[in-house]
């Protein structure tokens, strides 16, 4: 058990410096694009005493499309990349956990018969196998951070708009296009994706956008539900 929770703190600094190299790269590029924009409108400067209006807007135009892939669609790949990887490896890591660990309910946790699949399953495991419990607030985060990497996987970043029942309170409504919609999405992920600031409004639709701090938020979590859970599993 020593040499997996040695293993599971290195797999966690190795998540943190992959973050800090998304980061990195995010940081250059946009630097880059700076860099690069000043040099085209000071050469198109040079090149006649007075751009005309329509190269100007045609500039404008490039320069805003590339500064909404920097600062949303790059970031949205990367991170709900990193999320996702996050998800599988709390997921994985505590499954391996309970099969290192030997600990049975008359068999082991590959044999465990359980409702629940995944994250569910080990939960009833652990609470039947050792008493052991994770603390409220790390697992009601988790569950939120499930249904949002399942989102992610099925639907992908875009949010659709429901067709059905406008006046159903299950969905969240929001306004696009001047108009209130129902968005086709379950209203308590709706909801935690706003209080986390993790969705923008454009003007035909609304995406998900993770961002750095929630990153940082899940790497906390996952930490806190792995390491207590192995040092409890060492005391059996």
């Amino acid at each position: 058990m020593d040499i997996l929770l040695i293993s599971v703190k290195y797999e966690l600094e190795l998540l943190s410096r992959n973050l800090k190299l998304l980061n990195d790269q995010i940081h250059c590029l946009r630097n880059d694009f700076e860099m690069h924009y000043a040099k085209v409108w000071s050469e198109l400067n040079d090149d006649s005493e007075s751009v005309s209006e329509e190269i100007e807007e045609e500039f404008t135009d490039s320069k805003e499309d590339e500064l909404i892939a920097i600062s949303f669609d790059i970031p949205k790949i990367y991170y709900s990349s990193f999320l996702i990887t996050c998800y599988s490896f709390i997921e994985q890591r505590l499954f391996k956990i309970c099969d290192s660990s030997g600990v049975k309910v008359c068999v082991g946790i590959k044999e465990f018969d359980s409702k629940g699949k995944g994250i569910f399953k080990i939960k009833t495991f652990l609470k039947k196998a050792i008493g052991y419990q994770f603390q409220n607030n790390d697992w009601n985060e988790l569950c939120k951070f499930n249904k949002l990497r399942n989102y992610l996987v099925h639907n992908g970043n875009e949010i659709g708009i429901n067709d059905g029942d406008l006046h159903s309170d299950k969905m969240p409504k929001s306004k696009i296009c001047g108009m209130d919609l129902k968005m086709d999405i379950n209203k308590e992920l709706y909801d935690y994706l706003k209080i986390n600031i993790l969705i923008q409004s454009f003007e035909y639709c609304e995406k998900i956008i993770p961002t750095n701090k929630y990153c940082e938020h899940i790497l906390e979590l996952t930490e806190r539900l792995l390491i207590p859970c192995i040092l409890k599993l060492k005391q059996q």
